[in-house]
């Protein structure tokens, strides 16, 4: 089989196993081997074969002859739940924030080595700041990075620095960290903290400090962050700053299922 050949098999594969999850609905939870092959029309053999994998991968579970969905697809399914349940939580818990101190509060998630923003709320006179909704960020110079980095496994956290350092590190201010060792020791002292502060190391003059969000299951999945001028969020306030967003991400957790 040549190159081309072998790349449209596997995408055909690919589909295949795709519509095979596909046809688990609520409705029609369970389904047997020769429903599903008859429905896909599709080769029992090559049926099995895919069901097979699946259920290796954990994706499907067998119970005598019958197949329904396995844990990793609702564990996926869990995530994305969590994810679409904070942006809907999150915005109550975090507008009185905003109010009170008049800084911008920014609610994010890992996504591969960056950070996304599901949401940006600004106050009447926002400073200016390059964050946008769904604009991937360095996960090593922002509050929300690496909150979330330092709660993550051994195993996680390395195969994310590694596709960090193959990436190269961006300075683009004047305290970015570019040493993984540096941020590695960083990412211990937050994680025995219970937040993150980036100061100048993201923009030049912005400062951040980011406080973690967890799921049902205790995983920190998103944070939370205020952010602001470092002369005022450095300043005497610090300490109201951290506990306030520290707070707010703790009852955005408890909304989501989090039983502290």
């Amino acid at each position: 089989m040549t190159q081309q050949g072998d790349s449209k098999y596997i995408l055909q594969t690919v589909k295949n196993a795709a519509r095979i999850l596909n046809l688990f609905t609520v409705e029609r939870n369970e389904w047997r081997l020769t429903e599903i092959s008859r429905e896909l029309d599709l080769e029992i053999s090559h049926t099995r074969r895919l069901i097979n994998t699946l259920v290796q991968e954990n994706l499907l579970k067998k119970k005598e002859k019958k197949y329904s969905l396995g844990l990793s697809i609702l564990n996926m399914s869990g995530l994305v739940k969590s994810q679409l349940n904070i942006h809907l939580e999150a915005r109550p818990i975090l507008l009185p924030l905003v109010d009170q101190f008049s800084k911008t509060i920014h609610l994010g998630i890992l996504d591969d080595i960056g950070v996304v923003y599901l949401d940006i709320l600004e106050t009447s006179h926002p400073i200016r700041m390059s964050s946008q909704i769904g604009k991937p960020h360095p996960v090593y110079s922002t509050s929300c990075g690496k909150i979330i980095l330092s709660y993550q496994t051994e195993e996680i956290l390395e195969e994310i620095l590694e596709k960090v350092e193959q990436q190269g590190i961006i300075k683009s201010a004047s305290k970015t960290v570019t040493d993984l060792d540096e941020l590695r020791s960083q990412l211990k002292e937050i994680r025995r903290t219970g937040y993150a502060v980036t100061c100048d190391e993201l923009e030049e003059g912005i400062t951040s400090i980011g406080a973690p969000i967890y799921n049902y299951n205790g995983e920190v999945i998103a944070a939370a962050a205020i952010t602001g001028s470092s002369k005022e969020l450095g300043g005497n306030q610090k300490d109201l700053y951290i506990s306030s967003i520290v707070k707010a991400a703790k009852e955005i957790s408890k909304k989501i299922g989090f039983d502290y």
